[in-house]
């Protein structure tokens, strides 16, 4: 919880903060990729140390990264360490990190329908399916039945690979549904209502702290928590969101409100540096 100055605290009854909170480093790469180190500093950052807790962890994922070939580090002072993105990177990116790309994709109507049957001693697989369905955005129809807007024959044949999953699966793709227009679909495969409501709630929360962000000068360490609360914050706010083109957004969709927030803050934060 936030407990310094006039912050608003991001919480909410439909989230689980913490548990957001311990996979927001798994985000880290993509946000600094696209906000930071893309829009801002032309390829390179020295402000990474900024989102961490402390030095031990801030060097952990600057291992971590170095190792799975996603950066490379040069040290221009005794203090300051310049951090270049690979080209390799760039598979890496979050969709929620670019949101855009895949909201302005032109849909040519083909719905992507992933079923599957798993036994339930082969829980191995049944891993290996809800990181993917998660990763992907995906919908579920019915059980057992996923679906999406968006072609992703290309990470479900590097999953087959990697996992031998097609000998319980089928990835099928789908241009009508009897009964049911497109906008129905969206409805029954996924909950809007929650995603709404979480939406809502981000943008009620981070307006106000931007505007509070804007009018204030806070110390570099209440900057630093506040960043990675705005970061738990977006990534629970867009987790859930099926990044859809816009021939199917939902009436009074806020997902392009809380991005350009969730922008507009980090930009906020990068002026007090």
């Amino acid at each position: 919880m936030l407990d310094f100055m006039k912050f608003r605290s991001f919480s909410n009854p439909s989230i689980s903060i913490p548990v957001v909170r311990r996979h927001a480093t798994e985000y880290m790469l993509s946000s600094l990729y696209w906000l930071f180190s893309a829009s801002l500093t032309r390829g390179r950052s020295t402000y990474w140390w900024f989102w961490f807790n402390n030095k031990t962890s801030y060097y952990n994922a600057l291992h971590r990264l170095r190792k799975a070939g996603l950066i490379v580090t040069k040290r221009i002072s005794r203090t300051k360490t310049t951090i270049y993105l690979t080209n390799k990177s760039d598979t890496q990116i979050a969709p929620i990190m670019k949101p855009t790309s895949l909201w302005n994709k032109k849909w040519n109507g083909t719905w992507h329908v992933l079923t599957y049957d798993v036994p339930e001693k082969e829980r191995h697989y049944r891993d290996a399916l809800r990181i993917f369905l998660n990763r992907m955005h995906m919908g579920c129809l019915q059980r057992s039945v996923w679906i999406t807007p968006h072609d992703i024959r290309p990470e479900y044949d590097d999953l087959v690979k990697t996992t031998d999953i097609d000998q319980y699966s089928f990835l099928l793709r789908s241009q009508t549904s009897l009964g049911h227009n497109d906008h129905d679909i969206v409805k029954a495969a996924w909950n809007l209502e929650r995603l709404h409501e979480i939406q809502e709630w981000f943008c009620n929360v981070w307006e106000e702290n931007l505007a509070e962000l804007t009018s204030c000068k806070p110390s570099k360490k209440i900057l630093s928590q506040l960043a990675r609360e705005e970061m738990s914050a977006y990534i629970s706010a867009m987790t859930e969101d099926p990044l859809l083109p816009h021939e199917l957004w939902p009436e009074k969709y806020l997902g392009t409100q809380v991005y350009n927030l969730h922008v507009d803050f980090i930009k906020a934060i990068k002026k007090h540096l």
